[in-house]
């Protein structure tokens, strides 16, 4: 009798671990995260490189740069993870995020030293 009661106690628990287990599920990423990402233009020039690098990550960029031809290729993907990441590397209550800065100066061409690369029209042959 005393094995019987010992198995059905087993039974219980494995049961009750289980439930558990399965009432225990990650949250789903929430999508609206996304209407945000336009904003983050506007911060990325100020953004500190750890952050650019964790979101850059988040997004699994891929930039595919063909000089000659002066193209680039740019792959993002979005995935649960992505969408996971991006409040905590979006969040301007971390240290070194400052979207309320001065912004940069400005070059005689209008654009930030930041993005300044970016913006240069190509050298002509």
């Amino acid at each position: 009798m005393n094995r019987f009661a010992e198995l059905h106690d087993q039974r219980t628990t494995a049961e009750t671990q289980l439930t558990a287990l399965t009432t225990t599920q990650p949250a789903a990423a929430d999508p609206a995260i996304l209407d945000e990402i336009p904003y983050a233009g506007d911060l990325l020039p100020a953004l500190p490189p750890q952050l650019k690098a964790r979101l850059f990550a988040a997004f699994d960029l891929h930039i595919l740069w063909n000089k000659p031809g002066n193209q680039a290729a740019i792959h993002i993907e979005i995935t649960d993870a992505t969408l996971q990441a991006l409040p905590a590397i979006l969040n301007p209550d971390q240290p070194g995020y400052h979207d309320t800065a001065a912004p940069e100066a400005a070059d005689a061409a209008g654009s930030t030293a930041a993005v300044g690369s970016l913006t240069q029209s190509p050298i002509g042959r």
